[in-house]
């Protein structure tokens, strides 16, 4: 099962159209199966309602694969996708679940999520169908003075870290920070800067709401300084600028999905 593939935008009556550029998601029209050599699921102790991951990802080191986080969450890693465009019941993100597995050295990125998706349609008993639906989404574009954005002389894959406050990276194009400002943001980010190539990006600024530090961690960071919103930091530090809008986008809607997983 492919992750949702980039998006051609169309405006049509004043919202976001996202058309995409191959199949989407679909139950009926699956790859061919791919599956760790061996896999273990187990839950986190004590995470009930409590364990929260700001950025899921793929880690693999040698052989060894691991990743951790609540249902919601490894779906979302799993099929490349964001928490808004996944639908299923309220707890999904009650429990925390680690998956240890053993895959090929040097699997990519498109392989470990395959492998993933099976594992959660095998273990845990996840249906589902996609549906378009219409939600809150944002514009990445240039700021009226223009980009401020330095070229990347860097060599090798391109790495973004991401974490609430902080996106950066020696080496990244536009969608991948657009992909980076998502997962932050909670809602899809659609690159419309037209800017090509790589670049390096440091982009600061202090996160609100639950993304928030507390008093005790702002007291032990002594050297950091009091950044802007987001949405004012992208403008000063990147010269670029979220725009508001309304997007159809590609949703997958859980039919059944077990609570606990079966025995490894």
């Amino acid at each position: 099962m492919p992750a949702i593939a980039r998006h051609t935008v169309l405006v049509r009556s004043g919202c976001l159209l996202i058309a995409c550029a191959v199949t989407a998601l679909s139950q009926a029209a699956l790859p061919p199966r791919l599956e760790f050599d061996v896999a273990a699921i187990r839950e986190v102790p004590h995470s009930k309602g409590k364990f929260k991951i700001q950025e899921p990802e793929l880690s693999l080191a040698g052989s060894r694969f691991s990743l951790a986080g609540s249902l919601r969450t490894l779906i979302e890693t799993a099929w490349n996708l964001r928490q808004s465009q996944i639908s299923g019941p309220a707890w999904l993100d009650a429990n925390a679940f680690r998956i240890d597995a053993q895959a090929t050295p040097g699997a990519t990125d498109e392989q470990l999520r395959l492998m993933c998706q099976y594992l959660l349609r095998d273990r845990f008993g996840l249906t589902f169908h996609l549906e378009r639906r219409q939600q809150p989404a944002y514009l990445l574009v240039r700021g009226k003075a223009g980009p401020t954005l330095t070229a990347s002389t860097a060599t090798g894959a391109s790495i973004i870290k991401s974490k609430p406050g902080r996106i950066a990276s020696a080496s990244a194009s536009m969608p991948g920070l657009a992909d980076a400002l998502s997962r932050q943001l909670g809602r899809p980010v659609l690159d419309e800067t037209e800017l090509s190539g790589e670049f390096r990006i440091v982009l600061n600024w202090t996160p609100i709401g639950q993304d928030a530090p507390s008093a005790k961690v702002r007291k032990a960071q002594k050297s950091q300084k009091d950044f802007p919103s987001l949405f004012t930091a992208i403008q000063e530090q990147l010269g670029l600028r979220l725009e508001s809008q309304r997007a159809v986008v590609d949703t997958l809607i859980v039919d059944h999905i077990n609570r606990t997983p079966t025995d490894n």
